[in-house]
């Protein structure tokens, strides 16, 4: 249980959060789609660049798959989820 909520390959919670994306990309209008994709990517920009900036500030790696970075992918948190959010509406 412990590795399907917080650890592991595969967490729950990184993955529920992408399906919900999905799925309010899917219930917009073309016109609404448009819009919001735009501000994801402005708002993960942000976020992104703030994450960067204070990273570099305490001397914290910025990106590392595993371990003491402000981007972690096992597990993932959250200023990665909100990179990779922003990496799919760029796309």
């Amino acid at each position: 249980m412990s590795h399907l909520m917080a650890t592991g390959l595969y967490p729950l919670f990184p993955w529920v959060l992408f399906a919900c994306f999905g799925v309010t990309i899917a219930q917009l209008s073309d016109g609404r789609r448009h819009m919001f994709f735009r501000n994801v990517v402005v708002i993960g920009m942000l976020v992104s660049v703030v994450v960067l900036i204070q990273s570099q500030r305490t001397g914290q790696a910025w990106a590392l798959p595993t371990g003491d970075a402000a981007l972690t992918f096992f597990p993932a948190n959250a200023p990665f989820l909100i990179a990779a959010m922003t990496k799919i509406a760029m796309l």
